[in-house]
């Protein structure tokens, strides 16, 4: 009788020992399948992690280009400015240079009118001189000597006069010139801020052909750069939606350790103290 009582009190020890062993390998299946569950959203993560770092440096590229290209505009449409402004001051001198070349003829021709009159007053004087005593050797000298100034300043003008034309010339070539460099600084300009869409403006080149469906330098940087940002944030998004989960994960098998540490000390005290009984 007192061995079959001992024989069931062996078995029901033998049981919970079961039960307990069961608990642990339960407990170590659940710790293998968290470990296994961390290991991966950590790979998972890093890989999340370079996406993230890839995305920045895309975004910082982006900024710099589009800062660099804003600062290439602004500098474009400075050149853009003088030139017009050239242009006008140009247009302004060979204006004036114009009515200056006009008055200078105007008064050439009076010149030559006058240079006439007084060669044909000091012919005749001469003339009359051999014939009149009366008319003065002074007088003679003085016509004479104004005959000669006058057509003095009849080859001065002459010259001034070529000078104006010269003058002229250059101006006109200078204004076709800044005319030119005008042109071009707009084309520059709209080829730059072009947004797929807008018309060219009158200042740029006739022969500057741009599709209304592309985009100049500018709005492709800016599109580019505001693409990047997206993506950034997207980046962002994800890595700390893995992030989080990776943390989840860790604190669950950092729990499930515990415990399974727990449930190995229980069963290696129970295992001894059926022994020692």
């Amino acid at each position: 009788m007192k061995r079959d009582l001992t024989s069931a009190i062996d078995d029901k020890k033998k049981a919970e020992l079961d039960a307990m062993q069961k608990q642990v390998t339960d407990a170590q299946y659940d710790v293998n399948e968290l470990q296994a569950i961390v290991d991966s959203l950590s790979a998972k993560s890093s890989q999340f992690t370079l996406f993230l770092s890839q995305a920045q440096d895309s975004q910082n590229t982006a900024l710099n280009n589009l800062t660099m290209g804003q600062d290439a505009l602004a500098s474009v449409s400075g050149v853009a400015k003088s030139t017009k402004l050239a242009v006008k001051q140009t247009e302004k001198a060979t204006l004036t240079g114009n009515v200056v070349s006009v008055e200078m003829a105007n008064m050439i021709n009076k010149l030559v009118y006058t240079i006439e009159f007084v060669d044909k007053v000091a012919q005749q004087v001469s003339n009359q001189k051999a014939s009149n005593p009366l008319i003065s050797a002074q007088l003679v000298s003085f016509l004479t000597k104004a005959n000669s100034d006058a057509n003095a300043a009849f080859a001065s003008a002459l010259t001034a006069l070529q000078s104006c034309y010269a003058a002229d010339a250059t101006l006109k070539e200078a204004s076709k010139v800044t005319v030119l460099e005008n042109i071009q600084a707009h084309t520059l300009k709209a080829t730059m801020e072009h947004k797929a869409g807008d018309v060219p403006s009158s200042e740029v080149s006739d022969k500057w052909v741009i599709s209304h469906q592309v985009d100049g330098l500018l709005p492709l940087l800016t599109k580019r750069y505001q693409a990047s940002q997206t993506a950034y944030q997207v980046a962002l998004s994800d890595n700390n939606a893995v992030t989080a989960e990776l943390n989840t994960a860790q604190k669950q098998l950092a729990t499930a350790t515990t415990e399974l540490a727990s449930l190995q000390a229980g069963l290696a005290a129970a295992t001894a103290a059926a022994y020692a009984a």
